[in-house]
């Protein structure tokens, strides 16, 4: 790995692109977590899902620190 490290000609070039793909990989989750996922629960089931969200905010900060 490190001898491909120092084989990148221009490392804030490749820094930049890196950090705009991960940014953008992450909104994508937040939309995808936010949006998309909680409309489809509340046509599914009539229910508020920011409650059902509030129920499950433990488990998913023990998963999200643990992982």
């Amino acid at each position: 790995v490190a001898g491909n490290i120092i084989k990148i000609e221009n490392m804030a070039d490749t820094a930049k692109r890196l950090s705009i793909y991960m940014i953008t990989v992450i909104l994508g989750l937040i939309i995808h977590s936010m949006i998309t996922i909680q409309t489809l629960y509340f046509l599914a089931t009539r229910k508020n899902p920011f409650k059902f969200l509030k129920g499950m905010l433990q488990a998913w900060l023990t998963a999200v620190g643990t992982a």
